[in-house]
């Protein structure tokens, strides 16, 4: 979670990128977040990553987004040493 006066700056779209990338290093093909009604900016980043689906649930929504091997760019400088 990003505190409120750090919101809109790219920290969560660059967070859940490195998530997804280190997700499918360990062989991982889907991120899964339950989210509550107000997970609409989190939908958007999930979006950006990959194909997601949502079904609801009493709480609000449970997100599922597929990754593959493109999203390892959201590594950054890491994929090089990875690759190094």
């Amino acid at each position: 979670m990003v505190p409120d006066d750090a919101q809109r700056l790219g920290i969560g779209r660059a967070l859940a990128a490195h998530v997804a990338a280190s997700a499918v290093l360990l062989g991982y093909r889907d991120l899964v977040a339950d989210v509550s009604a107000q997970g609409l900016p989190l939908r958007r980043i999930l979006d950006g990553i990959g194909d997601t689906r949502s079904t609801r649930h009493p709480g609000g929504s449970r997100l599922r987004t597929r990754v593959d091997r493109s999203v390892l760019g959201g590594l950054g400088p890491t994929l090089g040493a990875l690759a190094g």
